[in-house]
C-alpha cells in the first residue's frame, strides 16, 4: 500500500528541496518530459507515480518546473516537479 499522506506532506512544503527519482523522456531539442516519479517515504518504502499530464512547464533561475498530475492506484493529484539544470537533478 502506498503512502498517499506522505505525498500530501511533500506538497505542503513544495519548495523544490526534496530530491526524487524520475524517469523522463528527452526529445531532439533537449526538452524534458517526466514520465514516472519515485518518492522514498520516511519509512524508506518507495512509491512510484505515473505522470498523467503536464499542465504547465516553465524555466526560471536555472530551474525548470513542471506542474504535473500524478496518478497511483486510481488516485490523482497535482504537484510541482523541479529540474535543476546545472545539477541534472529532480526535486519536489
Amino acid at each position: 500500500m502506498f503512502n498517499y499522506s506522505y505525498l500530501k506532506q511533500i506538497k505542503k512544503i513544495n519548495n523544490g528541496s526534496i530530491p526524487i527519482e524520475v524517469i523522463a523522456n528527452f526529445n531532439r531539442a533537449g526538452d524534458i518530459k517526466p514520465e514516472y516519479i519515485r518518492i522514498t517515504n520516511d519509512d524508506y518504502s518507495v512509491d512510484t507515480y505515473k505522470v498523467q499530464r503536464i499542465y504547465q512547464r516553465n524555466h526560471k533561475y536555472g530551474m525548470e518546473y513542471f506542474d504535473c498530475e500524478l496518478s497511483i492506484n486510481n488516485i490523482s493529484d497535482r504537484v510541482r516537479v523541479y529540474f535543476d539544470v546545472s545539477e541534472h537533478r529532480f526535486y519536489i
